[in-house]
């Protein structure tokens, strides 16, 4: 009775492992750059884009997460992959995210930017930027198909004294120059 329920158990498992279809990922969206080590206030420009591996893509809904501490300058579409935009790329203040939807007639194979996004990092420390994990690509199959996809970010390291360090400097600054006036008034006063 044992051995029988052994069989049956090892029975349902290779059934089970047959049965769940064997994924992996038609895609790789990609956050990268020249830089990972920059400084305060110095503009840094990450490249936002797709490794689609061996699959023909042709639409992408794409959001990257901007951490605070990094300022948002500027997009840049001119070297894009995408040629046909069905919400331009915009940033969010509120969500701090760059978003966009586009499309490529007869799909993509290979690797290639969609955007460059352009970032001025205002206070040091190190900053994780990835594509947010609800977008999505598609393959080019005439139906529409929700194409697998994994995430490459990219870690930012960003060395100096950031804007906070530097009004309190000033301030510093400014209370000292302050009693150093106060302190030349009282001495002329009592002089006189």
């Amino acid at each position: 009775m044992k051995n029988k329920k052994f069989k049956i158990k090892n029975i349902v498992v290779a059934a089970a492992f047959l049965l769940i279809p064997v994924y992996s990922h038609a895609a790789v969206f990609i956050v990268g750059g020249e830089q990972k080590i920059t400084s305060v206030n110095e503009n840094v420009k990450i490249v936002v884009g797709i490794d689609t591996e061996t699959e023909r893509l042709n639409l992408f809904n794409v959001e990257l997460d901007i951490p605070l501490g990094l300022d948002f300058v500027s997009l840049d579409k001119e070297s894009s992959i995408i040629n046909i935009w069905v919400e331009e790329p915009v940033f969010d203040s509120k969500t701090r995210k760059v978003s966009f939807v586009g499309g490529i007639p007869g799909g993509f194979i290979g690797r290639a930017g969609f955007v460059n996004v352009i970032l001025k990092p205002v206070e040091s420390g190190k900053y994780s930027l990835s594509i947010d994990s609800k977008s999505e690509a598609y393959l080019n199959d005439g139906v529409g198909t929700r194409a697998l996809a994994g995430f490459e970010g990219i870690e930012l390291e960003v060395k100096g004294r950031g804007l906070k360090s530097g009004i309190w400097a000033l301030v510093f600054v400014s209370v000292v120059a302050l009693f150093v006036i106060i302190w030349a008034l009282r001495r002329k006063v009592s002089h006189a």
